[in-house]
């Protein structure tokens, strides 16, 4: 799943990323709550620029013909933390 960002509060920042997402479908919370975890690899700048790892947690819910989701990505081992609410579809 690639994935880019851009901060603008204060220092401005911005991060391009790959990752790999694994879904828990044999959790019993029924068909339509998803929750996944992920890894991956990416390039960083929030100050100095530095090129590490991503961690991330979250959940994903069937709305219409698509998934809102919900989670909380870490980067560069912790220096670069967010929280991400948005609306999957598929084209």
């Amino acid at each position: 799943m690639p994935e880019v960002y851009l901060g603008l509060a204060g220092e401005s920042s911005f991060g391009i990323s790959a990752n790999v997402l694994y879904q828990f479908n044999d959790v019993r919370t029924g068909k339509l709550i998803n929750p996944y975890i992920g890894l991956g690899l990416g390039f960083f700048k929030l100050g100095d620029t530095d090129f590490g790892t991503n961690f991330i947690v979250g959940t994903e819910i069937d709305v219409l013909d698509g998934k809102v989701f919900v989670d909380y990505s870490s980067h560069n081992m912790f220096d670069i933390n967010q929280f991400s609410v948005g609306y999957r579809f598929t084209f």
